[in-house]
C-alpha cells in the first residue's frame, strides 16, 4: 500500500523506550540526521578571531540589500562560524595544556625580571582560557 515507506528502530541505552522513525519518502533516517541544530557558542565571543570570522562571512556576500540579503549574509556567517568552530575546539583544548607547560618551564629556569613578566603574561592567558572553558561548560549545562 505504501511502497516508499521505511521504518527505522533506534536503540536507547538510557531508557526502556526506543524511538521509531517512519519515513514515507523512502529515505533512511540515521541518528546523525536527528542531531541537534547548530548553535553559536557564547565563549567564542571571548576569542580574538571571532570578530574577523563574522566580518569575513558578512562581507563575503558583497552588497546584497533587503531582507533576502540579510538572510544570505547570516547564512554565510553561520557557515564561516561553523567551519571556524570545528578547528577551534581542537586547538582550544591543547592551548590550556601548552600554557601550563610553559609556566612550569619558566618556573624551573633562572629568576629574572623578563621571566617574571613572561610568567605573568602566561598566567593572564591561562586565566582567560579557564574563563572561556567555564563559559563553555556553563552553556552546556543549559543545553542538556
Amino acid at each position: 500500500m505504501f511502497p516508499e515507506t521505511t521504518v527505522t528502530h533506534f536503540d536507547s541505552a538510557l531508557s526502556d523506550h526506543a524511538p521509531i522513525i517512519i519515513s514515507t519518502t523512502g529515505s533512511v533516517v540515521t541518528p546523525t540526521a536527528l542531531s541537534r541544530p547548530w548553535r553559536s557558542e557564547a565563549h567564542w565571543l571571548q576569542g580574538p578571531e571571532c570578530d574577523e570570522v563574522i566580518k569575513m562571512g558578512w562581507a563575503g556576500m558583497g552588497r546584497i540589500t533587503g531582507c533576502w540579503g540579510v538572510i544570505h549574509k547570516l547564512s554565510a556567517c553561520r557557515h564561516h562560524l561553523k567551519t571556524w568552530s570545528r578547528s577551534l575546539a581542537h586547538l582550544d583544548r591543547k592551548q590550556g595544556h601548552r600554557l601550563e607547560s610553559q609556566i612550569r618551564e619558566i618556573k624551573r629556569g633562572p629568576i629574572s625580571l623578563e621571566s617574571r613578566r613572561k610568567e605573568a603574561d602566561l598566567w593572564d592567558k591561562l586565566d582567560a582560557w579557564y574563563a572561556r572553558q567555564e563559559l563553555y561548560w556553563q552553556q552546556r549545562r543549559k543545553i542538556h
